[in-house]
């Protein structure tokens, strides 16, 4: 894997600055795909809702970037920004297609009970989003590969004291 990080291209600053750049706008594609599960849907989405979208991005960008600068890696803050997004995804692609209602917060509350509505859910392998699983872990893969490293770090003294 070390000689993985020494190719040329992990080197080049436009490469690294595309990989940096474009994570955020690729985990929220990668979202919305595994959610809808219709890449026709998701471009009508896109361009008719730009402001929705754009809000979506930069949330996800600075969720990215808090979790770069705690951890001084874009790979960690690429990680724990990719688990949390696809989890939600994925947690809501199997509620809808369960009961036909989307994720709310209210379900958060409910999630020692989820045992008891398991039995009444068919769970499927969804090929659409394993590779949207699987892309988003490529990315982040990558950002490993550029071994991206801050030089300040945010630390929250209640948090990391």
């Amino acid at each position: 894997m070390n000689r993985l990080k020494e190719l040329s291209l992990f080197k080049n600053k436009y490469f690294r600055l595309f990989l940096l750049l474009g994570f955020p706008v690729c985990l929220y594609f990668a979202t919305e795909l595994g959610q809808g599960q219709d890449l026709s849907l998701l471009w009508d989405f896109t361009l008719t809702r730009l402001g929705v979208v754009a809000f979506s991005v930069l949330l996800t960008t600075a969720l990215f970037w808090v979790g770069t600068l705690m951890t001084r890696r874009a790979w960690a803050g690429g990680l724990f920004t990719a688990l949390l997004y696809m989890t939600f995804a994925t947690v809501d692609f199997y509620k809808t297609q369960s009961s036909g209602a989307h994720l709310q917060i209210s379900d958060l509350l409910l999630a020692g009970n989820i045992s008891g509505l398991s039995k009444f859910a068919k769970l499927y392998f969804s090929p659409i989003l394993f590779g949207c699983w699987a892309v988003v872990l490529a990315w982040v893969l990558l950002l490993w590969c550029i071994d991206f490293e801050t030089r300040k770090q945010i630390r929250f003294q209640w948090l990391m004291p």
